[in-house]
Protein backbone atom coordinates (compact mmCIF):
# COMPACT_ATOMS: atom_id res chain seq x y z
CA UNK A 1 0.00 0.00 0.00
CA UNK A 2 2.46 2.47 1.09
CA UNK A 3 4.76 1.52 -2.27
CA UNK A 4 1.50 2.33 -4.32
CA UNK A 5 0.60 5.19 -2.82
CA UNK A 6 4.27 6.58 -3.01
CA UNK A 7 4.46 6.39 -6.29
CA UNK A 8 0.70 7.91 -6.88
CA UNK A 9 1.67 10.49 -5.25
CA UNK A 10 4.90 11.61 -6.61
CA UNK A 11 3.04 11.21 -9.98
CA UNK A 12 0.64 13.65 -8.70
CA UNK A 13 3.32 16.58 -7.80
CA UNK A 14 4.24 15.40 -4.35
CA UNK A 15 8.10 15.79 -3.97
CA UNK A 16 8.13 13.22 -1.48
CA UNK A 17 5.71 11.48 0.85
CA UNK A 18 6.65 9.46 3.93
CA UNK A 19 3.84 7.60 6.48
CA UNK A 20 2.88 7.43 10.43
CA UNK A 21 0.73 5.54 12.28
CA UNK A 22 -2.19 7.80 14.11
CA UNK A 23 -2.00 5.94 17.30
CA UNK A 24 -2.64 6.68 21.16
CA UNK A 25 0.41 9.02 21.35
CA UNK A 26 0.44 10.70 17.83
CA UNK A 27 -3.17 11.75 18.15
CA UNK A 28 -2.02 14.18 20.77
CA UNK A 29 -1.00 15.87 17.88
CA UNK A 30 -4.36 16.25 16.53
CA UNK A 31 -5.70 19.98 17.19
CA UNK A 32 -8.44 20.62 19.39
CA UNK A 33 -9.67 23.18 17.30
CA UNK A 34 -9.12 24.09 13.64
CA UNK A 35 -8.81 27.47 12.27
CA UNK A 36 -12.23 30.17 13.02
CA UNK A 37 -12.58 27.86 16.57
CA UNK A 38 -14.26 24.87 14.82
CA UNK A 39 -13.77 21.74 17.34
CA UNK A 40 -12.04 18.82 15.79
CA UNK A 41 -13.57 15.58 17.29
CA UNK A 42 -13.48 11.96 16.87
CA UNK A 43 -16.66 10.10 16.89
CA UNK A 44 -17.43 6.53 16.30
CA UNK A 45 -18.48 6.49 12.95
CA UNK A 46 -17.11 4.95 9.77
CA UNK A 47 -16.01 8.26 7.19
CA UNK A 48 -15.02 12.11 8.17
CA UNK A 49 -17.69 14.39 8.45
CA UNK A 50 -17.88 18.08 9.01
CA UNK A 51 -21.06 20.48 10.29
CA UNK A 52 -20.38 23.63 8.74
CA UNK A 53 -19.10 25.51 11.50
CA UNK A 54 -19.73 23.30 14.36
CA UNK A 55 -17.37 20.50 14.21
CA UNK A 56 -15.00 18.58 11.83
CA UNK A 57 -15.19 14.81 12.92
CA UNK A 58 -12.67 12.25 12.62
CA UNK A 59 -13.36 8.10 12.62
CA UNK A 60 -12.55 6.44 15.87
CA UNK A 61 -10.60 3.76 14.14
CA UNK A 62 -7.21 3.18 12.79
CA UNK A 63 -6.00 5.76 10.37
CA UNK A 64 -2.71 6.51 9.26
CA UNK A 65 -0.27 10.31 8.68
CA UNK A 66 0.79 10.39 5.22
CA UNK A 67 3.18 13.90 5.67
CA UNK A 68 3.53 15.39 1.90
CA UNK A 69 6.58 17.59 0.68
CA UNK A 70 6.75 20.42 -1.45
CA UNK A 71 9.81 21.33 -2.42
CA UNK A 72 10.60 25.31 -3.02
CA UNK A 73 13.11 27.51 -5.30
CA UNK A 74 16.22 27.16 -3.01
CA UNK A 75 17.61 30.28 -5.47
CA UNK A 76 14.33 32.49 -4.70
CA UNK A 77 14.58 31.57 -1.14
CA UNK A 78 18.07 33.00 -1.25
CA UNK A 79 16.27 36.43 -1.92
CA UNK A 80 15.48 36.82 1.29
CA UNK A 81 12.22 38.96 2.07
CA UNK A 82 11.85 39.74 -1.93
CA UNK A 83 8.98 39.39 -3.41
CA UNK A 84 10.27 36.69 -5.97
CA UNK A 85 10.94 34.40 -2.66
CA UNK A 86 7.23 35.74 -1.50
CA UNK A 87 6.49 33.95 -4.92
CA UNK A 88 7.96 30.71 -4.27
CA UNK A 89 6.30 30.31 -0.97
CA UNK A 90 3.19 30.94 -2.40
CA UNK A 91 3.59 28.31 -5.31
CA UNK A 92 3.87 25.72 -2.50
CA UNK A 93 -0.05 25.86 -1.78
CA UNK A 94 -1.12 26.05 -5.31
CA UNK A 95 1.06 22.88 -5.72
CA UNK A 96 -0.23 21.17 -2.58
CA UNK A 97 -3.63 22.09 -3.94
CA UNK A 98 -3.56 19.32 -6.55
CA UNK A 99 -1.81 16.79 -4.72
CA UNK A 100 -4.63 16.76 -2.08
CA UNK A 101 -7.33 16.62 -4.52
CA UNK A 102 -5.85 13.80 -6.66
CA UNK A 103 -4.78 12.13 -4.02
CA UNK A 104 -8.06 12.19 -1.92
CA UNK A 105 -9.31 10.86 -5.25
CA UNK A 106 -7.50 8.42 -6.07
CA UNK A 107 -8.34 6.57 -2.47
CA UNK A 108 -11.71 7.05 -3.09
CA UNK A 109 -11.64 5.55 -6.34
CA UNK A 110 -10.21 2.28 -4.43
CA UNK A 111 -12.52 2.40 -1.37
CA UNK A 112 -10.36 4.13 0.89
CA UNK A 113 -11.01 8.40 2.78
CA UNK A 114 -8.49 10.74 2.49
CA UNK A 115 -8.82 13.52 5.18
CA UNK A 116 -6.70 16.66 4.50
CA UNK A 117 -6.67 20.73 4.28
CA UNK A 118 -10.77 21.62 4.45
CA UNK A 119 -11.71 23.70 1.40
CA UNK A 120 -12.02 27.00 3.73
CA UNK A 121 -8.74 26.65 4.67
CA UNK A 122 -5.32 26.42 2.10
CA UNK A 123 -2.81 26.83 5.19
CA UNK A 124 -4.74 24.94 8.25
CA UNK A 125 -4.54 20.41 8.11
CA UNK A 126 -6.15 18.54 10.96
CA UNK A 127 -2.41 18.65 12.52
CA UNK A 128 0.81 20.39 12.44
CA UNK A 129 2.71 19.19 9.48
CA UNK A 130 6.05 19.50 10.55
CA UNK A 131 4.94 17.45 13.58
CA UNK A 132 4.52 14.57 11.26
CA UNK A 133 7.57 15.48 8.77
CA UNK A 134 9.61 14.85 11.97
CA UNK A 135 7.48 12.22 13.04
CA UNK A 136 7.95 9.91 10.10
CA UNK A 137 11.59 10.87 9.23
CA UNK A 138 11.41 13.55 6.54
CA UNK A 139 13.25 16.31 8.50
CA UNK A 140 14.85 17.41 12.05
CA UNK A 141 14.32 19.84 14.11
CA UNK A 142 16.17 23.49 13.16
CA UNK A 143 17.54 26.06 15.34
CA UNK A 144 14.45 28.70 14.08
CA UNK A 145 11.26 25.77 15.62
CA UNK A 146 8.94 27.46 12.83
CA UNK A 147 10.18 25.00 10.30
CA UNK A 148 12.91 22.10 9.92
CA UNK A 149 15.84 20.77 7.90
CA UNK A 150 15.39 17.85 5.55
CA UNK A 151 18.43 15.93 4.03
CA UNK A 152 16.31 15.97 1.00
CA UNK A 153 15.32 19.32 0.33
CA UNK A 154 17.33 21.68 3.12
CA UNK A 155 15.12 24.40 4.91
CA UNK A 156 13.13 25.32 1.89
CA UNK A 157 10.12 22.56 1.65
CA UNK A 158 6.51 22.69 2.32
CA UNK A 159 4.85 20.22 4.50
CA UNK A 160 1.14 19.15 4.65
CA UNK A 161 -0.50 16.31 6.06
CA UNK A 162 -3.51 14.08 5.09
CA UNK A 163 -5.14 11.10 6.89
CA UNK A 164 -6.11 7.96 5.71
CA UNK A 165 -7.92 4.74 6.56
CA UNK A 166 -5.32 3.03 3.92
CA UNK A 167 -3.40 0.80 6.19
CA UNK A 168 0.11 1.91 5.47
CA UNK A 169 3.77 0.84 6.78
CA UNK A 170 4.78 3.59 9.16
CA UNK A 171 8.03 5.20 8.77
CA UNK A 172 10.73 6.42 10.96
CA UNK A 173 12.44 9.32 12.68
CA UNK A 174 15.92 10.19 11.35
CA UNK A 175 18.95 11.42 12.95
CA UNK A 176 21.17 12.91 10.90
CA UNK A 177 22.89 15.43 12.58
CA UNK A 178 21.09 18.70 11.46
CA UNK A 179 19.88 19.65 14.81
CA UNK A 180 23.27 19.14 16.30
CA UNK A 181 24.87 21.29 14.17
CA UNK A 182 22.13 24.01 14.66
CA UNK A 183 23.48 23.86 18.33
CA UNK A 184 26.74 25.48 17.31
CA UNK A 185 25.37 27.17 14.35
CA UNK A 186 24.21 30.78 14.62
CA UNK A 187 23.80 31.65 11.15
CA UNK A 188 20.50 31.94 10.82
CA UNK A 189 19.95 33.84 14.36
CA UNK A 190 22.81 36.68 12.87
CA UNK A 191 20.79 36.64 9.39
CA UNK A 192 17.37 37.64 11.55
CA UNK A 193 16.62 41.20 11.53
CA UNK A 194 14.30 41.51 14.42
CA UNK A 195 16.52 39.10 16.47
CA UNK A 196 13.77 36.43 16.75
CA UNK A 197 15.74 33.30 16.74
CA UNK A 198 17.34 32.21 19.76
CA UNK A 199 21.21 32.47 20.32
CA UNK A 200 20.98 29.84 23.03
CA UNK A 201 23.74 26.56 23.17
CA UNK A 202 21.21 24.05 24.22
CA UNK A 203 16.57 24.03 23.67
CA UNK A 204 15.06 23.99 26.47
CA UNK A 205 11.07 23.26 27.23
CA UNK A 206 10.52 26.78 28.66
CA UNK A 207 9.20 29.21 26.13
CA UNK A 208 10.63 32.77 26.71
CA UNK A 209 8.34 35.95 26.73
CA UNK A 210 8.49 38.03 23.56
CA UNK A 211 10.35 40.72 23.22
CA UNK A 212 7.40 42.36 21.37
CA UNK A 213 5.12 42.23 24.88
CA UNK A 214 7.31 40.41 27.96
CA UNK A 215 4.41 40.85 30.26
CA UNK A 216 2.22 39.63 28.08
CA UNK A 217 1.41 35.06 28.77
CA UNK A 218 3.48 33.17 26.23
CA UNK A 219 0.80 31.74 23.91
CA UNK A 220 2.68 31.85 20.92
CA UNK A 221 4.11 28.68 20.86
CA UNK A 222 2.92 25.18 21.94
CA UNK A 223 4.38 23.89 25.15
CA UNK A 224 5.72 20.13 25.34
CA UNK A 225 8.39 20.25 23.32
CA UNK A 226 12.57 20.85 23.70
CA UNK A 227 13.45 23.63 21.16
CA UNK A 228 15.14 26.89 20.31
CA UNK A 229 11.78 28.57 20.97
CA UNK A 230 11.34 31.76 18.01
CA UNK A 231 10.04 34.82 19.05
CA UNK A 232 7.02 34.52 17.03
CA UNK A 233 5.37 37.82 17.71
CA UNK A 234 8.67 39.64 16.85
CA UNK A 235 9.47 37.55 13.44
CA UNK A 236 5.75 38.48 12.72
CA UNK A 237 5.98 42.15 13.51
CA UNK A 238 8.95 42.32 11.34
CA UNK A 239 7.63 40.52 8.00
CA UNK A 240 3.80 41.63 7.84
CA UNK A 241 4.90 44.72 5.96
CA UNK A 242 7.25 43.13 3.90
CA UNK A 243 6.78 40.07 0.62
CA UNK A 244 6.93 38.23 3.69
CA UNK A 245 10.49 37.06 5.68
CA UNK A 246 12.70 34.12 5.02
CA UNK A 247 16.65 35.14 5.22
CA UNK A 248 16.56 32.69 7.85
CA UNK A 249 15.78 29.76 5.52
CA UNK A 250 17.37 31.46 2.45
CA UNK A 251 21.00 31.68 4.30
CA UNK A 252 20.68 28.13 6.36
CA UNK A 253 23.82 25.94 5.61
CA UNK A 254 21.81 23.51 4.26
CA UNK A 255 19.58 25.64 1.71
CA UNK A 256 22.00 24.21 -1.23
CA UNK A 257 21.80 22.67 -4.24
CA UNK A 258 21.91 18.76 -4.58
CA UNK A 259 23.62 17.62 -7.56
CA UNK A 260 27.15 18.22 -6.39
CA UNK A 261 28.57 14.96 -4.84
CA UNK A 262 30.67 17.57 -2.50
CA UNK A 263 27.13 17.63 -0.49
CA UNK A 264 26.23 14.16 -0.33
CA UNK A 265 29.81 14.15 1.41
CA UNK A 266 29.12 17.07 3.72
CA UNK A 267 25.65 15.78 4.66
CA UNK A 268 27.37 12.27 5.73
CA UNK A 269 30.02 14.69 7.54
CA UNK A 270 27.17 16.19 9.36
CA UNK A 271 25.33 12.78 10.26
CA UNK A 272 28.50 10.72 12.09
CA UNK A 273 30.59 13.52 13.79
CA UNK A 274 30.35 17.55 14.68
CA UNK A 275 33.70 17.98 14.36
CA UNK A 276 34.03 20.03 11.18
CA UNK A 277 30.70 22.33 11.89
CA UNK A 278 33.04 25.22 12.02
CA UNK A 279 34.83 24.57 9.03
CA UNK A 280 31.55 23.49 6.85
CA UNK A 281 30.15 26.85 8.44
CA UNK A 282 32.66 28.34 6.44
CA UNK A 283 32.95 26.33 3.18
CA UNK A 284 29.08 27.17 3.08
CA UNK A 285 29.88 31.00 2.39
CA UNK A 286 32.64 29.87 -0.31
CA UNK A 287 30.66 28.05 -2.24
CA UNK A 288 28.55 31.19 -3.21
CA UNK A 289 25.63 29.93 -1.13
CA UNK A 290 23.55 32.47 1.46
CA UNK A 291 21.62 35.35 0.99
CA UNK A 292 21.73 37.18 -1.91
CA UNK A 293 22.44 41.16 -2.14
CA UNK A 294 19.12 43.27 -2.59
CA UNK A 295 21.19 44.20 -6.14
CA UNK A 296 21.70 41.02 -7.71
CA UNK A 297 17.60 40.41 -7.06
CA UNK A 298 16.99 41.36 -10.53
CA UNK A 299 19.26 38.52 -12.09
CA UNK A 300 16.78 35.66 -11.41
CA UNK A 301 14.93 37.07 -14.46
CA UNK A 302 17.81 36.19 -16.96
CA UNK A 303 18.72 32.90 -15.63
CA UNK A 304 17.33 29.71 -17.03
CA UNK A 305 16.03 27.23 -13.74
CA UNK A 306 14.38 24.32 -13.50
CA UNK A 307 10.12 23.93 -13.72
CA UNK A 308 9.17 25.34 -10.95
CA UNK A 309 12.38 25.61 -9.13
CA UNK A 310 12.37 22.01 -8.33
CA UNK A 311 14.71 19.32 -8.68
CA UNK A 312 12.05 16.92 -9.37
CA UNK A 313 15.06 13.89 -9.70
CA UNK A 314 15.26 13.43 -5.89
CA UNK A 315 14.33 10.13 -5.08
CA UNK A 316 14.03 9.03 -8.64
CA UNK A 317 16.39 6.06 -9.14
CA UNK A 318 14.84 5.07 -12.05
CA UNK A 319 14.75 5.32 -15.72
CA UNK A 320 18.35 7.55 -15.86
CA UNK A 321 17.66 10.53 -14.09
Amino acid sequence: NSRMLRSAMRFFGASEVRFAELNEKTKKLIFTHHVHNTPIVFEDVDKAYEVAGQKFVLPDKPLYIVSVAVQMSKEMYRQGNAGIRFAANNMRYRLNNVVQVATQSFLKGIGYQGIGYPSESLFHGMMPSQADAILTGFAEMARNNNYCISPEFGTVAGYYSILTDLPLAPDKPIDAGYFRFCHTCRKCAEACPSQAISFDSEPTWDIPPSSVDPAKATLYSTPGKKVFHTDSPACYSRWIGLHGCARCMGTCVFNTNSSAMVHDMVRATIGTTGLFNGFLWNADKAFGYGLIPPEKWEEWWDKDYPVLGQDSTIGSYYGGY
